[in-house]
């Protein structure tokens, strides 16, 4: 499991290039998407560079062997320097020279013309739509001409196959520029949402605290009640001073009066919490037979000695704006 995580944190590392900043999910991507390349390409083009070398063909080793040479360059100073944009730069113009070489000469067995299929996919995505469709179409319009003209089709590709393989190119191009454009423009969106997401959290967050504050500094016993007489988690902190006991979440106010009051006074208190959760009930009407309005409220000091309180209730129903 070691193993496992070091390794996973290892090429993090790598496709990352080290970069432990924060930033944008579409940037990180673009990051991994371009080390990717770069090192894949790095390495499938030294590959080539030995096939080419072992069977003889000095030109094509030659060339595939500086394409790698330069990438690997880029690689490591898109690492050290964090120049992402340039890094993207020179691997889609390396790609370019190296891809154009492979269609102009034919490659082995007239393949070359092959890999210019992914050349649209990496330019719009490290160069975005249009700086990527400029490089793409400009790429095309030369593999065209030359797969195209007589005197520089070394490969010899009929006249039809060659007009089969721009078509494929170009259709891969408006494919890759469509994704790539939906892409970047739903990103945008989601930024979009995330800030207004993020400002919104802010704001309930500066009013919570602000609800916080003022709970915590008034000299009122503020309290919610649900329809089970629960007493709600947003209380003033005086409630407790004023009761002389801890209110916890959701303890019914008739429970933490029952050891203050008599039992009359607590039925009363029910029958009148009934009549104004109905809502049928006037409520200057409800205000005149609170039994709570007015109360004495006797706490026990100890060695027979008694404190007397008076609290005064009053009850303002509240209406439920999501319902």
């Amino acid at each position: 499991m070691n193993i496992l995580s070091s390794f996973r944190s290892f090429a993090l590392n790598i496709l990352t290039a080290g970069d432990r900043r924060e930033m944008d999910e579409a940037l990180r991507s673009k990051i991994i998407f371009l080390n990717s390349v770069t090192m894949a390409g790095a390495v499938m083009i030294t590959l080539f560079a030995f096939i080419g070398f072992r069977s003889g063909n000095i030109e094509l080793g030659s060339v595939c062997a500086g394409a790698a040479s330069l990438i690997y360059i880029n690689f490591a100073a898109i690492r050290l320097f964090k120049k992402y944009t340039l890094g993207g730069v020179i691997d889609c113009l390396a790609i370019f020279a190296f891809y154009f070489y492979l269609a102009y000469s034919g490659g082995e067995a007239g393949s070359g013309i092959l890999w210019s299929m992914t050349f649209p996919l990496i330019c719009l995505f490290l160069l975005g739509p249009i700086w990527g469709s400029v490089t793409a179409l400009a790429y095309g319009a030369a593999v065209g001409f030359v797969i195209i003209h007589p005197q520089f089709n070394l490969s010899g590709f009929p006249l039809l196959y060659s007009v089969r393989v721009i078509g494929t190119y170009f259709f891969i191009w408006l494919f890759a520029y469509i994704y790539e454009d939906v892409r970047r423009k739903t990103q945008a969106r989601l930024e979009s949402s995330n800030k207004a997401l993020g400002a919104m959290a802010n704001e309930l967050r500066s009013e919570k605290k602000q609800g916080d504050d003022i709970l915590a500094n008034v000299l009122e016993g503020i309290f919610l009640l649900d329809a089970d007489f629960r007493i709600g988690k947003a209380h003033s902190a005086w409630l407790e001073k004023i009761l002389e006991c801890p209110v916890n979440e959701q303890e019914s106010l008739l429970d933490v009066l029952s050891p203050l009051l008599g039992s009359k006074d607590i039925e009363a208190s029910r029958d009148y919490f009934g009549l104004f959760l109905s809502g049928q009930v006037n409520e200057d009407l409800l205000q005149d037979i609170n039994p709570l309005d007015d109360i004495s409220v006797v706490f026990d000091r100890g060695r027979g000695e008694t404190e007397i309180k008076r609290l005064h209730f009053q009850f303002i129903r509240v209406a439920d704006r999501s319902a």
